[in-house]
């Protein structure tokens, strides 16, 4: 066995398990190569993977010792016989690549940042719905209700085993949570709008942040009010 560290991976040439020839393989850990070795050690023969065993998926060519197969950096399906057929497949493999195809859907499901502007624009108020003041958001628990203040809007977390009593968000009921949740800081200057208010103390990447946060409620609890002066 010979082994090297690559980009965290373990990657071993193994000339026991697949004899005559010499195969290369990446996997997370080390899980690969002690399986070989232990079914090395009990006699059960490992065969490699059928698409190093069918030759290289760019000129067909069985892999040798002096040109071991190369894996896709993206997935563990395509073997080749050499960087050079690897390079030369990369655009028709991407097509089928599984590691790649993911890989794109991630970068796709990524939310763009909205620019700060946009975030900042005026609030459109729903008809009938009150605004509340500070005062009032700080006394809810004197009517039975559970709210709190993101983004100018008040909503109703009411009956929420996260912001009831024990809660692990207990602590954001009767407040504006605007700037904590924006900055994800939770010190007490952060829930008091005169010292830090979210308009003039939050830059882009925080106020996205906080609309972030903003839609989750919107999304999950009803709407009760907007705070006055917002």
């Amino acid at each position: 066995w010979q082994s090297k560290a690559k980009k965290g991976q373990q990657q071993t040439n193994c000339f026991h398990c697949f004899p005559p020839r010499a195969y290369y393989f990446q996997h997370q850990g080390a899980s690969f190569v002690l399986l070989a070795r232990f079914y090395l050690q009990i006699g059960i023969p490992m065969s490699p993977p059928s698409s190093v065993s069918s030759g290289c998926l760019c000129c067909q060519r069985p892999p040798s010792a002096q040109r071991p197969a190369v894996q896709c950096e993206q997935c563990s399906d395509a073997f080749y016989c050499s960087n050079d057929c690897r390079e030369a497949h990369a655009s028709e493999h991407a097509k089928a690549c599984p590691g790649q195809q993911q890989s794109k859907t991630s970068k796709k499901s990524k939310k763009s940042q909205l620019p700060k502007e946009e975030l900042l624009k005026p609030i459109e108020k729903k008809v009938g719905v009150p605004e509340v003041t500070l005062q009032e958001l700080a006394d809810c628990h004197s009517s039975g209700k559970l709210w709190i203040g993101c983004m100018g809007r008040v909503f109703d977390v009411t009956g929420s085993e996260f912001y009831g009593a024990g809660g692990n968000y207990s602590s954001f009921v009767a407040k504006d949570t605007s700037v904590a949740l924006g900055k994800m800081k939770f010190n007490k200057e952060y829930f008091d709008p005169a010292a830090m208010h979210w308009r003039r103390d939050l830059d882009e990447k925080e106020l996205n942040i906080l609309n972030d946060w903003m839609v989750k409620f919107a999304d999950k609890y009803p709407l009760v009010g907007y705070i006055k002066d917002e």
